[in-house]
Order: C-alpha cells, then structure tokens, then sequence
C-alpha cells in the first residue's frame, strides 16, 4: 500500500519569517556547506530516483531528505508533529517531509503502509489526505 499523503496541523506559521531565517543562516559558512553539499544533492536524487520509478532508492533518499529537515530546519515543522515526524524515521512505518517553505501547516508524508498509517494519525485526531495510493499486485 504505497502513498504519498499530507497531514494537516492545523496551524500555519507565517513563511516570511521562515524564508529570513533561513536566508539568515545561509550566511552561516558551515549551513551553507551543507546546503550545497547534502540538501541539493539528497533532494535531486530523491526526484531522479522517483522520475526513475525506483521506489527502494527514492525511500532511502526521501528518509535522508526528512533526516535533514529535521535536523536543520526544525524551526519549520509545526510543533504538533515534531514527535510524529521522529517516531516516523525511528519506525520506518512514514516519512514526513517539508511542503514549500514549511509555513502552510501541511506536511507531505510517504508510506509503504498507507492503511496502518492512516489510522495512526486519525486516532491521534490528525486529518490525513491521499495524493496518491497505490496498493500493487
């Protein structure tokens, strides 16, 4: 049961104070490093391996993508699902990943067991959205 869905917290934060932040630490000499020489890189992989339709290699790079925000752009991810976010990348079960700059309250998420996940974040009182299931053969 492959999905691509988005959770909605329920609380947008403002972008622009976002967008200053991060523009702020880019001039930071060691942020900036890791921008161009982790973030870029994991996230023009993560779109190659899913143009690629090559799902093991787009979940170990989409993980990779969330492991970084979560370490670097915590300040984006609306308090309500930080612990989501962790318990998905300790589990495996989910991957949590920023939707634009992070400010909308929405947050994209990916699952190889939508139905599982599903009922986890509706039994937490979270509204799940399907983009896209697919359930195989």
């Amino acid at each position: 049961e492959d999905a691509i869905f988005l959770i909605n917290s329920g609380k947008a934060i403002k972008t622009a104070p976002l967008v200053d932040q991060f523009m702020k630490d880019c001039e930071n000499s060691a942020f900036k490093d890791s921008i161009l020489n982790k973030y870029i890189p994991v996230n023009n992989s993560c779109i190659q391996s899913l143009i690629d339709a090559d799902i093991e290699k787009f979940t170990h790079d989409v993980k990779a993508l969330s492991e970084f925000q979560v370490n670097y752009f915590i300040k984006m991810i609306p308090p309500s699902l930080l612990d989501e976010w962790k318990e998905g990348l300790n589990t495996g079960d989910f991957i949590l990943k920023l939707c634009g700059s992070g400010g909308g309250g929405f947050i994209l998420g990916f699952t190889r067991q939508y139905s599982k996940v599903r009922e986890r974040f509706i039994n937490k009182g979270m509204e799940i959205i399907p983009v896209y299931q697919y359930e195989g053969s």
